[in-house]
């Protein structure tokens, strides 16, 4: 009965191929061994399950050297107060330079008390563009209201200044001025 749920699972988890489900085991001498790595490997990284399993250099080397720090400084840390993981990575991208993925997983301890992480990676490549091009907008729109000449004030539901550029706050200081002087 378990053996026919963990086949079930591993159907399902084979069948959605936009993600990678996987279970990671960090052994007792702290070396990381891929327990699980679902289809969806093939189509994000191009390249099979079984090579993940036999050896998950496969993956790892085609992980930005940089990235590969930051993901292993993360699994050291979410490791040593047993929480779960969120990391993102990037790998060298086609049209694009990077290709960005987020790898999430949710820590166990298993029978022998080895720590068990099971995840999905998903790739956010889309989400980092946007997010970019949302900083640069408001750079650009921040410039904009910054270098006007005209006094710009934005205010709030309740009423409360929340930004003035700097014609603006010249325009307040002149006008507390000249109330103070009449």
């Amino acid at each position: 009965r378990v053996d026919a749920s963990l086949s079930r699972m591993s159907v399902l988890a084979d069948n959605i191929r936009d993600a990678v489900i996987f279970s990671l085991t960090i052994t007792h001498d702290k070396n990381l061994v891929v327990e699980y790595i679902s289809a969806g490997v093939e189509t994000l990284f191009g390249i099979t399950p079984e090579q993940v399993l036999t050896d998950y250099e496969h993956l790892w080397s085609n992980i930005i050297e940089e990235d590969q720090f930051n993901i292993m400084r993360e699994i050291a840390s979410a490791t040593k107060v047993v929480r779960p993981l969120n990391v993102d990575f990037r790998m060298p991208g086609h049209s694009t330079d990077y290709r960005w993925f987020n790898a999430r997983a949710f820590v166990r301890h298993d029978k022998s008390g080895k720590l068990v992480w099971d995840g999905v990676i998903q790739e956010v490549t889309v989400t980092k563009s946007l997010e970019q091009r949302l900083r640069d907008s408001e750079a650009t729109l921040h410039n904009i209201f910054q270098s006007m000449i005209s006094g710009v004030v934005v205010v709030n539901q309740k009423g409360e200044i929340t930004y003035a550029n700097p014609s603006e706050v010249n325009n307040i200081a002149l006008e507390r001025e000249r109330i103070h002087t009449v």
